[in-house]
C-alpha cells in the first residue's frame, strides 16, 4: 500500500494504526486516503479507485513467479 500511495500522492504516512479487520479493500483505501489527506498529502477520497488500481498493480508485480 505504501508504494501505491507514494505513486498517487508523492509520499506516504504511517497507517499501521488503522484497523482493517472486516473491511473491504475500498473501505480501507478510503480510510488510508483520508489519513493521507490529514497528514498533508495531496489526495482526496475520490482517488480511491485509482489507488485501488495502483495497489493491485503493485500486488501483481510482487507476486512470486
Amino acid at each position: 500500500m505504501d508504494a501505491a500511495l507514494a505513486a498517487l500522492a508523492g509520499g506516504t504516512f504511517d497507517f499501521s494504526g488503522l484497523p482493517f479487520s472486516g473491511k473491504t479493500d475500498l473501505q480501507i483505501f478510503g480510510e488510508i486516503l483520508d489519513g493521507a489527506a490529514e497528514a498533508g498529502l495531496p489526495v482526496t477520497a475520490a482517488q480511491a479507485e485509482a489507488f485501488g488500481a495502483l495497489y493491485a498493480a503493485e500486488l501483481r508485480a510482487n507476486l512470486p513467479s
